[in-house]
């Protein structure tokens, strides 16, 4: 377990490190290519869940979409306009 932890600890460091290490635009960047690919998965698996379950996967898909307006919004007015496109999804 103490193994574990240790190789938690150190994924949990890197990450860290490369966040602190990432330019402006890299940070926007990085979170629309993660929302556009949980987006995507989180489709793709609704097909899945239980019927007494699809509600909520709804309200987490429709959670996850306002989280990505809300990135563009801020991206929008911002320097980052133009320069800034998701890895997962050109938009």
């Amino acid at each position: 377990m103490s193994e574990f932890k240790s190789d938690a600890d150190r994924a949990v460091q890197d990450i860290e490190r490369h966040v602190a290490g990432m330019d402006d635009e890299g940070l926007p960047t990085s979170a629309l290519s993660s929302v556009h690919q949980q987006i995507e998965l989180d489709e793709g698996m609704i097909s899945g869940w239980h019927t007494d379950e699809k509600s909520t996967a709804c309200r987490l898909i429709y959670y996850e979409r306002e989280t990505l307006q809300m990135v563009e919004e801020f991206i929008e007015p911002s320097a980052f306009r133009g320069r800034i496109t998701s890895m997962w999804n050109d938009n």
